[in-house]
């Protein structure tokens, strides 16, 4: 059942708020979200259960305070008193009744960064590396071939609960990523934006998703997926991700 499930984009963690309870309820629902997703849904990640298992709350506050990491949930909060003050953009409730789902933003990337995202290793960690050129850390990458101003984003870490699935959550949830990714677009002043998402080949429903999005299939790679118990598998296994992409001009304001 999806009624009531809000979509939510949560404010940057800062280092101060890992003692807060509300951050510390959030943190521990994302966690345990993350676990659920890779021990029911293992296909549609390249880490799996046996491995997230074994990092701690921590690891959780790291992700949700990266400041290259827009994290967006599917909530279901009772009381609408609970939403918080400020808006989207500072949102942060007292209680979260159930966590539905997620997906993250990861950008703008690094040139270097969004050519070489691969599923061979984790996208989080390159996409976030720490900024090696001279370009402000804000500023989105030209591009190398045409200098056309385009930005780069990749999405990452999707899930929706398979008891919610089927009425447009994960759709929602993309274009929340997509309409963030447009905004910091056109307030860097460029006109384009490029957004990538890897996909596993056996994950046919992911892939109609990401289509009926926008998306389209750019190319694949094979890599070898961390082994999955949960799933029976003694080691680890080679697979092929559909590397995904969408690229929008965004209309120049007068």
């Amino acid at each position: 059942m999806t009624s009531g499930v809000q979509i939510r984009k949560l404010p940057k963690l800062l280092p101060a708020d890992t003692s807060d309870a509300k951050w510390l309820e959030t943190a521990t629902k994302c966690r345990a979200l993350r676990l659920h997703a890779l021990k029911s849904s293992p296909e549609a990640f390249a880490s799996s259960y046996e491995v997230e298992s074994q990092r701690g709350l921590e690891a959780t506050f790291e992700r949700l305070g990266n400041p290259k990491a827009v994290h967006f949930l599917a909530v279901r909060i009772h009381d609408s008193g609970q939403n918080g003050a400020g808006g989207a953009d500072n949102w942060l409730p007292s209680h979260i009744d159930e966590l539905v789902g997620t997906l993250i933003l990861l950008g703008p990337l690094e040139e270097d960064a969004s050519s070489g995202l691969t599923a061979r290793s984790s996208p989080f960690a390159k996409a976030t590396a720490p900024v090696k050129s001279s370009e402000p850390a804000h500023q989105p990458a030209l591009h190398s071939l045409d200098r056309l101003r385009i930005s780069h984003y990749h999405l990452n870490g999707t899930f929706v609960h398979e008891t919610c699935r089927g009425a447009g959550l994960g759709l929602r949830l993309i274009e929340a990523a997509l309409s963030e990714a447009a905004d910091r677009t056109r307030s860097a002043g460029w006109q384009t934006y490029k957004c990538s998402v890897l996909v596993n080949q056996e994950n046919d429903a992911a892939r109609r998703l990401y289509e009926k999005a926008g998306f389209a299939i750019a190319g694949s790679e094979t890599y070898s997926q961390q082994r999955r118990t949960v799933a029976g598998e003694p080691q680890k296994v080679e697979r092929v991700a559909l590397s995904m992409e969408l690229t929008r001009d965004l209309e120049t304001k007068e």
